[in-house]
């Protein structure tokens, strides 16, 4: 039988938590959740995953065919967003860039070291068939603990057996961090000298005058000394935040 549960958020918002729970004879209890920011869709989803039990109930109460269909991407990283308060722009990006990859596909049971080691290579190298980029140590290091804490909710808030799967993450990561294919973030010892900066503005202009439509960096970088506001805060203003009477 299915519920809706109203969730009042941190940032005022409501959300409605949709829940499915079945005890049948010959099968184990079944339980699924969804979350949704309208009440009406909510009810949509319950009527539609119990109409679905009942046209095939073996396919979604048998345990093993249930657990094929759980991917990491399409229902662990997409429901977590869905379902946990907001989170930083960076890491709800990170999140989203990595259910779009390979890794997102797999069988959630089913991942081992080696599937997270070859995601952190893969992300260090880049991808010439796709055309992407490699990335610092430290930012691989992040997706992974980003990926961490989406096992760690299915495991604890929804009750997932993802103890096997977290033990292989663990493993995967020690070996990662010895052979120094991700590391933390260099910490900043000293801060950069006015000539330092001069030469940083100087070439920055030149490259704002030179490229059509480029960031003028050379403005930014002394918005961000004076202000001394953070990056993410820095892309998120906008013209209206502007106060002419208390700047």
């Amino acid at each position: 039988m299915g519920t809706v549960t109203k969730r009042q958020l941190k940032d005022g918002t409501t959300r409605y938590r949709a829940q499915v729970r079945v005890q049948r004879s010959g099968y184990p209890e079944f339980k699924q959740s969804k979350t949704f920011s309208k009440k009406s869709l909510a009810d949509e989803w319950i009527k539609r995953t119990e109409a679905a039990i009942e046209s095939d109930p073996e396919g979604m109460l048998n345990p093993d065919v249930q657990l094929k269909q759980k991917t990491l991407g399409s229902l662990f990283i997409l429901q977590y967003l869905d379902e946990a308060d907001s989170f930083a722009r960076t890491k709800t990006g990170a999140l989203q860039h990595i259910a779009s990859l390979d890794i997102s596909e797999k069988n959630i049971y089913s991942l081992t070291r080696q599937d997270f080691s070859d995601y952190a290579i893969m992300r260090r190298k880049g991808d010439p068939v796709k055309g992407t980029d490699g990335v610092a140590p430290s930012t691989v290091l992040k997706d992974l603990s980003h990926m961490k804490a989406v096992l760690v909710h299915a495991e604890y808030v929804w009750g997932e057996p993802l103890e096997t799967v977290l033990i292989e993450y663990e493993k995967s990561l020690i070996g990662l961090q010895k052979s120094r294919i991700v590391t933390k973030s260099k910490q900043r010892d000293r801060i950069p000298t006015a000539e330092e900066l001069q030469i940083l503005t100087n070439h920055f202009y030149k490259n704002w005058r030179r490229v059509k439509n480029s960031t003028p960096m050379h403005l930014i970088i002394w918005f961000a000394i004076y202000t001394t506001r953070r990056e993410d805060q820095i892309c998120t203003l906008r013209l209206h935040d502007y106060d002419d009477l208390n700047p």
